[in-house]
């Protein structure tokens, strides 16, 4: 949950970015949530630039704050400021330069530079599909315990004057995670998350007249086709960052790696923290 780290920030504290678990199986960066339990979320990594394999360079760089984390994939990521390492502090009086290295395990869909909790820019990479649909939940239900973060969001989708045809699930993380389709005009599923997101592609057919219903329990509504392209809609579900997303489905097949850079033309006074989040199609993410 990136409340964590927002968190952390608004406090003051000068941090790095881990991933991980409580999991108790010895199966580190391996945890899966199972029937949910007492976990909603596969196991994140915390990747570590290390000048050596061996335990004085892991603590060297863990103290550097030379780490990043992922929500699993072993994502690479480069993040540098001016030249400075990520969890590198320095002073300057000039326009800082942040770039970013990124390599994915699937098709990057995004990548975002934050300064503070605002996003700064944000790049998409991932073209959007021409005729496909992506309906996104997500979010958690308050800032808490693993049992106080879960959102269920059973519920479906229903066409009125329309059909739903080419379902195909994303970012499912349990086996108690599933998509069905009823009918040429119906999808349900049985869904929980707990900060992440996750969701359905499909083909939304109709015409102008053509209805969709979102309907769970945390938030339900209705849009035409028109509402949701080029433009996503968005709706806000409450809690600790709760939302639907309707919108054009990212394309497979965009590229894997990208190098970007951007000029910090307005910083603000008084030691700033930039990050980065990256967004692969899959909805796996890496946090630098």
């Amino acid at each position: 949950s990136e409340w964590f780290v927002e968190d952390a920030l608004n406090r003051g504290y000068r941090v790095g970015i881990t991933g991980g678990a409580d999991g108790v199986m010895g199966r580190s960066g391996a945890c899966r949530p199972g029937r949910r339990v007492s976990r909603n979320v596969r196991s994140g990594l915390t990747a570590v630039f290390a000048k050596e394999l061996d335990r004085e360079s892991l603590w060297e760089a863990l103290h550097a704050r030379r780490c990043y984390a992922t929500s699993g994939p072993r994502i690479l990521l480069w993040v540098a400021v001016d030249g400075h390492p990520m969890g590198a502090s320095y002073e300057t009086d000039g326009s800082p330069e942040i770039s970013i290295q990124v390599q994915g395990t699937a098709p990057i869909e995004h990548v975002d530079l934050l300064r503070g909790t605002t996003v700064l820019k944000r790049w998409p990479v991932a073209e959007p599909s021409a005729n496909l649909t992506r309906v996104l939940w997500g979010g958690a239900e308050k800032r808490g315990t693993a049992g106080e973060q879960k959102v269920l969001w059973d519920g479906g989708l229903r066409a009125v004057g329309g059909e739903i045809t080419s379902v195909l699930p994303v970012g499912l993380q349990s086996g108690t995670d599933q998509v069905r389709r009823i009918s040429r005009g119906q999808v349900s599923w049985s869904s929980a998350t707990a900060g992440n997101d996750m969701g359905v592609i499909c083909l939304l057919e109709g015409n102008e007249g053509t209805r969709f219903q979102f309907e769970t329990a945390p938030c339900a509504f209705e849009f035409s086709i028109a509402q949701t392209s080029p433009k996503a809609l968005r709706v806000d579900a409450g809690g600790a960052g709760k939302f639907v997303e309707v919108g054009p489905a990212p394309a497979e097949d965009g590229p894997l790696g990208v190098e970007l850079s951007f000029g910090d033309e307005e910083p603000l006074g008084g030691e700033i923290p930039y990050w980065v989040r990256v967004v692969q199609v899959d909805r796996a993410r890496a946090w630098s």
